[in-house]
């Protein structure tokens, strides 16, 4: 991966050596292994976690079909990583097929039992806390599709060990996988969370690891993530509240919608570290190139400026080329690649937005491959924990998440 930054803005030195102490607190304090708050950073190199899941995987190959309920970091960055390795119509492609039920939409639940072979899916509950209303709703639906003899076998847990859900896994027999508790959901997708839809549908997760520790190998200001975070708040601080991901593929939307959450939950808080009332926060925006340059792109180039963008392209996808035709339309692309084609318009997307002064940076995907989307994410995670540091926010609570939730459970009550 390959990563741009943005010269039109000079950071401080005063946030740079704040960030850079802050990056030597993260090693000592990773000695401290999953007690740390910066647990999240060891997964891609914990053996025993791959072992693990491996293992089970194996033990579950007869299955053909997976149906994987779980909500938010439970669930996006597997789907995030399945469509871009495997393109958005993996469904239609893959031996073994990967569903997600994530929220209580009875068609949604109705499509996934309708499609998937009944007999001979796989169900696995993915929560840290086993008590998540959406979840637990879906679990049950769709716990009852399967014969009491059968369930033993036909699902897995995935869990913070002692949690509500872990206590029903050991009751009824569940294989059952769990989480380090000091990893967040949304910092999770390199654990078993995870590692195990991804084994089942036949990702390289091996390869997905590896781009994952390179990501951290230069953990100084070399790194991506540290010069990304510069550049996001270098623009917040000039009042560029949302960040926007644009996203030049297809295939990577899933990809934008993980970081959504990432960012959200990650900087969006009422109070500072030091207990502060702050309202901080930078909203994350997804777009996907070229369609919503026909969309948005209008509002991006003439609208406020009020937006900082990081572009992610690819250098390599497949051959598609525009036939030669007497008759076409526009003879100057006629025998160009789709590649192109797409090159064309991110340059001259990118000399719009240079022309305009608006501010960005550009992460260049080598192939949508299990090593470079490793990578990407792990760098996004280290970023935002880095970007929240600045901002002066804890990244790892979501204390207002639980608002919508007390009420929601008053109500069904």
């Amino acid at each position: 991966m390959k990563f741009v930054k943005d010269y039109s803005s000079k950071y401080s030195s005063v946030d740079e050596k704040k960030l850079l102490d802050f990056i030597s607190v993260i090693k000592e304090d990773l000695f401290k292994n999953y007690d740390s708050d910066f647990s999240s950073l060891l997964l891609p190199q914990d053996e025993n976690i791959l072992r693990d899941v491996s293992v089970l995987v194996k033990k579950k190959k007869k299955f053909s079909d997976l149906i994987v309920i779980g909500i938010g970091g439970s669930n996006l960055g597997a789907l995030a990583i399945l469509e871009a390795v495997k393109g958005k119509n993996y469904l239609l492609i893959n031996n073994k097929k990967v569903f997600f039920a994530d929220t209580v939409d009875s068609d949604n639940i109705n499509n996934i039992l309708s499609i998937c072979k009944k007999k001979n899916f796989l169900l696995v509950f993915i929560s840290k806390s086993g008590t998540t209303t959406e979840s637990v709703a879906n679990f049950e639906v769709l716990l009852s599709k399967i014969p009491l003899k059968q369930r033993k076998e036909r699902v897995v847990t995935i869990s913070d060990e002692g949690s509500a859900l872990s206590v029903l896994a050991d009751k009824k027999g569940f294989d059952s996988l769990f989480i380090p508790k000091k990893v967040g959901g949304r910092f999770s997708v390199f654990s078993s969370v995870g590692l195990f839809p991804l084994l089942f549908a036949g990702i390289n997760v091996k390869e997905l690891l590896r781009g994952a520790n390179d990501s951290l190998k230069s953990f100084d200001k070399t790194n991506f993530a540290y010069l990304g975070a510069l550049d996001i708040y270098t623009n917040y601080k000039k009042n560029k509240v949302i960040n926007d991901l644009f996203l030049f593929s297809n295939d990577l939307e899933s990809l934008g919608k993980w970081f959504r959450q990432l960012m959200g939950e990650s900087i969006g808080k009422k109070f500072s570290v030091s207990g502060k009332k702050v309202f901080a926060g930078i909203t994350p925006t997804v777009s996907v190139g070229s369609t919503d340059l026909h969309s948005v792109g209008q509002l991006y180039l003439g609208g406020p400026r009020d937006k900082f963008t990081s572009f992610v392209s690819l250098k390599n996808q497949s051959k598609l080329i525009i036939p030669k035709n007497k008759d076409g339309i526009l003879k100057h692309i006629q025998g160009l690649s789709f590649q192109e084609v797409m090159d064309a318009i991110l340059k001259g997307t990118l000399s719009a937005f240079k022309l305009n002064k608006l501010p960005f940076n550009h992460y260049v995907l080598e192939k949508k491959s299990e090593y470079e989307i490793g990578f990407f994410m792990q760098t996004k995670m280290l970023e935002i924990i880095l970007l929240a540091h600045l901002i002066g926010v804890n990244p790892f609570d979501q204390p207002s998440v639980e608002d919508y939730k007390k009420e929601t459970r008053k109500l069904l009550q």
